[in-house]
């Protein structure tokens, strides 16, 4: 029913009053039939309006009734003046409420599928768009509420306004790199529709496009950041987006306040969220000779990391895990890989003891990093000499436990959001996310 009422209203107030507005309408059916009749043929149960000049035919809806079962449409149709015709096209409304339509083959030969062909066609499951259609209209595809997948062909380069409007059943689909633009709407209400790439060649994600796709958890973006408006297109603000490693900062500094699940992933991948969720491991951080070095568990892990001083860094990449510093000040890492989720929750930070910060060069300060890391409920502080003493306490100032370093390590389980870890006179607030 969505736009329904504003169309109407378009109506009336091009065609006046409700009276005229119907008399239009009864105008232009009987035009439509009186057009339509004559030309239209019934072949092998199927009704088409033959082009005696083109010698192509379009299927057309029928006339009583609704088509219904298994359809395969041919090629080419023979007219009652034996004349051959080649099927081309699919018209507007041509399966519209064929609830009991199971399956169609579709031609080489059909090259559009018109507005509202399929909607409503609540007992198709699957379809194939052959190569040779080049556009999907509005609304094509909406209501088709058991169709659980669909590959759009290369040869398509925008998909209609709600042209998969509340395809519910709808579990993956795939975009070819043709399409520059996805309709008003496109996916509106799938909530079924769990994952989703968009190629680079798309520029525009337009209102709607995946309003109360609640079941929506990753986003693979395969280009430039498109031009649209966050707040409307609809893509759930718990979801996981993944760009490219080199338009990352563009994505989070324009869509950074509604999303923050926004990494990086390479494009060369599927995108096709079968690949482990599990969190990236916790990131090593190590200082030497005026070069940090982040390290970690996961295969083929960047690392983000952001430094508060004149370096200035917000959430920068480091793909090799190497980053130069010119003075100490603290540095926080986190790590992500392609099909892995953020360490988000076992952030490492390197904070600087007993750091000279009037010291140009940090190598001749008489400094040492210590890394703190939350994880499980584990607050963990390493880079410590054996048997120092960290003690951790509450933000009231309550002594959660003490541990001695083993291995550089000391650590503590609490049940805190913030622990501050005290080591000799230095203290270290320690948020647990």
């Amino acid at each position: 029913m969505r736009n329904f009422t504003l169309r109407k209203g378009f109506l009336e107030h091009r065609f006046g009053t409700r009276s005229s507005f119907k008399s239009f309408v009864v105008l232009v059916v009987i035009m439509i039939m009186t057009t339509s009749s004559a030309m239209a043929e019934v072949i092998d149960g199927l009704r088409y309006n033959l082009d005696s000049d083109t010698k192509t035919a379009t299927l057309l809806p029928k006339k009583n009734g609704s088509y219904s079962g298994d359809i395969i449409i041919p090629e080419k149709v023979k007219g009652n003046d034996g004349v051959e015709y080649v099927v081309t096209a699919l018209a507007d409304i041509c399966f519209t409420g064929c609830s009991d339509l199971t399956s169609i083959t579709i031609p080489s030969s059909v090259t559009s599928l018109g507005e509202r062909c399929f909607l409503g066609c609540s007992g198709l499951t699957s379809i194939t768009i052959p190569s040779s259609v080049t556009s999907l209209g509005e609304r094509c595809f909406a209501v088709c509420s058991s169709l659980t997948s669909i590959t759009i062909p290369s040869s398509v380069t925008s998909l209609g306004s709600e042209c998969f409007e509340d395809c519910s059943g709808l579990t993956s689909i795939t975009i070819p790199s043709s399409v520059n633009s996805l309709g008003d709407g496109c996916f509106y209400g799938c909530s079924g529709l769990t994952s989703i790439t968009i190629p680079s060649s798309v520029s525009h994600l337009c209102y709607g496009c995946f309003t109360d796709c609640s079941e929506l958890e990753y986003v693979y973006f395969k280009g430039k950041l498109p031009i649209t408006d966050r707040f409307n297109i609809g893509i759930p603000t718990n979801c996981v987006i993944k760009v490219p490693a080199e338009y990352l900062q563009n994505y989070r500094n324009a869509w950074g306040l509604s999303y923050n699940n926004i990494f990086a992933w390479n494009p060369d991948e599927s995108g096709d969220g079968d690949k482990p969720v599990t969190p990236c491991a916790t990131p090593s951080v190590s200082y030497e000779s005026g070069e940090l070095k982040f390290a970690c568990e996961t295969a083929g892990a960047k690392y983000h990391y952001t430094i508060n001083d004149k370096d200035m860094a917000s959430d920068a990449l480091s793909e090799d895990g190497k980053v130069s510093l010119s003075a100490a000040y603290n540095i926080s890492v986190y790590a992500t890989a392609d099909g892995y989720t953020a360490s988000e929750n076992a952030e490492a930070t390197l904070y600087w003891i007993n750091a000279n910060l009037e010291t140009a060069n940090i190598n001749l300060a008489k400094t040492r990093g210590i890394v703190a890391s939350a994880h499980d409920g584990i607050v963990s502080i390493s880079g410590l000499d054996n048997g120092e003493v960290v003690k951790f306490y509450a933000a009231d100032g309550k002594l959660l436990g003490s541990s001695s370093a083993v291995g550089g390590v000391a650590s503590c389980a609490v049940s805190e959001k913030m622990v501050i870890a005290k080591i000799g006179m230095d203290a270290i607030k320690v948020l647990i996310k």
